[in-house]
């Protein structure tokens, strides 16, 4: 019995070794957290997505996507391609009638203030870095 169990722990472990998890919803406008083994290179839409070194990788979704998410993890020569569908988010729309046209529209140094900040933000969110802070308090691990 003992050995069956064994067999069976084995056989499961060496189908696994390449499976990949995800933690997110495939939905316009999510984050999305993978697992992979750690050797892997994985592209999202063809775009080369950091891999730390625990196989955990991260991208969002647009928020307003409109074609499904084309994953590839390659791994020892091989590559899987896996296709999942992005669904569409029923967003909550609020607007606001009436407003001064100075809440509206900008004055030119508030203006050119949000030029900067989005400036900032880009570089921000171009940073490519190796810190593996994203599993943090997550359930995949």
């Amino acid at each position: 019995m003992k050995f069956i169990f064994l067999l069976l722990i084995f056989f499961f472990n060496c189908f696994n070794l390449g499976a990949v998890e995800f933690l997110g919803k495939f939905e316009q406008g999510s984050f999305i957290l993978g697992k992979t083994k750690p050797d892997s290179k994985v592209k999202i839409d063809d775009k080369k997505i950091r891999v730390s070194k625990d196989g955990f990788f991260a991208f969002g979704l647009d928020r307003d996507r409109k074609n499904d998410v084309v994953i590839k993890i390659s791994e020892s020569g091989k590559t899987e391609i896996i296709e999942k569908q992005v669904f569409k988010r029923e967003y909550k729309i609020q607007k606001i009638d009436g407003l001064p046209s100075k809440q509206v529209t900008p004055p030119p140094e508030v203006y050119d203030r949000i030029k900067k900040d989005n400036i900032l933000i880009g570089k921000a969110r171009s940073i490519d870095t190796a810190y593996d802070f994203l599993k943090i308090n997550l359930s995949i691990q």
